[in-house]
């Protein structure tokens, strides 16, 4: 084992600052080393050093890394740690995150506040023997209990001063506008498919790092959903749909080439040449504007899973028998019961029928179908709190 020297001291938030002097002079972080006081200042230490990473660290014949319990644990306290599930502490350490070493550095003791960055910027890495790689994942090996990786936390008072400015901006830019609060009945998920570097992705706010829904999201929820009940999902539903109700037209705004696919629909050169497009073509814009929706106060996200139990069915064709091996995917979902308030208005004062009819279309869409992804299971559903 190296011997090296502990060097602690506090940060101005009372939190222990730990670092470590080899013996050639140079000091390493520990972010990853807890420690409640400074009794340790100073001591004399020896330590294991593999793969990049401490591994080990002693102090006067005693391991005080890696703080595993040392304790066995009884059947009880094993019961309730796997109840607990997601609920174990948060393991973010700022040492193993996949960042420059300046910037672990720079933020030595402390823990990013936003949430997006936390969770793709700063994600917590780990090697896997198995496969003599890093794994990128939700949760820290070994799995026993659970331990969530990046604990979300959102403070509650900056959701409702980043919610209020937001209505006050829909209330500054809209002649006449529709507050609603929605509250979800089962969890939700927005973005599954998004960029991340996880296998699945959650939508959240580039600027503020908190979950919320986009209005192209809702648009297209209600869309898709006007043409659902109109036409059903038969051939060319949307063109039929557009032509027998004006209400939609003038919500969604619409292009002449909808009309054009029934009775004239283009020619095959024309479906080769994407930026050839019919003469008579005129787009109009919707006059019902659509504006983010925001959660209301306090919000959880919280890991789900899915379960692939037959992967070499899906992958090679062959039967799907009980002996294979399941494939968890684990990805982030918002828990039942957050709110959101919906906001949706116009910039002239034309015909409130337009938003009666977008508010209809909306507070069915969110009831009976769902918005996000997996709807088909159950999520997203969400009921009117108040208006």
């Amino acid at each position: 084992m190296k011997k090296g020297k502990l060097l602690l001291e506090y940060s101005k938030k009372k939190k222990v600052i730990t670092r470590l002097q080899r013996e050639d002079g140079k000091i390493i972080p520990l972010s990853f080393l807890k420690l409640k006081d400074l009794s340790l200042k100073d001591k004399p230490c020896e330590y294991e050093f593999s793969r990049g990473r401490i591994t080990r660290i002693v102090v006067e014949g005693e391991t005080i890394y890696p703080q595993e319990a040392t304790k066995p644990q009884s059947g009880s306290q094993r019961g309730k740690q796997g109840k607990q599930g997601n609920q174990e502490a948060n393991t973010f350490s700022i040492g193993n995150a996949a960042a420059p070493k300046d910037t672990r550095q720079a933020m030595e003791g402390r823990e990013p506040d936003n949430y997006l960055l936390k969770l793709n910027k700063m994600v917590n890495i780990r090697y896997n023997k198995d496969k003599e790689e890093y794994d990128i994942d939700f949760y820290k090996a070994p799995y026993k209990g659970k331990k969530f990786q990046i604990e979300p936390s959102f403070d509650e008072k900056q959701i409702k001063e980043i919610n209020q400015r937001h209505i006050k901006a829909a209330r500054n830019y809209l002649h006449e506008y529709r507050h609603y609060t929605f509250q979800t009945t089962s969890r939700l998920i927005i973005g599954l498919g998004g960029e991340s570097v996880f296998e699945t992705s959650l939508t959240l706010h580039h600027l503020y790092g908190i979950p919320y829904i986009p209005a192209s999201a809702i648009k297209g929820l209600a869309r898709s959903w006007a043409v659902l009940t109109h036409e059903g999902r038969k051939s060319e539903a949307e063109a039929h749909a557009f032509t027998k109700n004006k209400y939609l037209c003038d919500i969604f705004g619409v292009s002449e080439a909808i009309f054009n696919k029934e009775n004239n629909p283009p020619k095959a050169s024309e479906k080769d040449n994407a930026e050839k497009k019919p003469d008579n073509e005129k787009d109009t814009r919707g006059e019902v504007v659509f504006w983010d929706a925001f959660p209301r106060g306090n919000i959880k996200v919280v890991p789900d899973i899915m379960n692939v139990h037959y992967p070499e069915y899906y992958k090679e064709g062959k039967p799907p028998v009980d002996y294979q091996q399941p494939n968890p995917i684990h990805f982030l979902v918002v828990e039942e019961g957050a709110e959101f308030d919906f906001i949706i208005g116009m910039q002239k004062k034309d015909n409130d029928k337009l938003l009666d009819y977008t508010e209809k279309l909306i507070k069915e869409s969110l009831r009976e179908h769902g918005i996000g992804a997996k709807t088909a299971v159950g999520y997203g559903r969400m009921i009117t709190k108040n208006t």
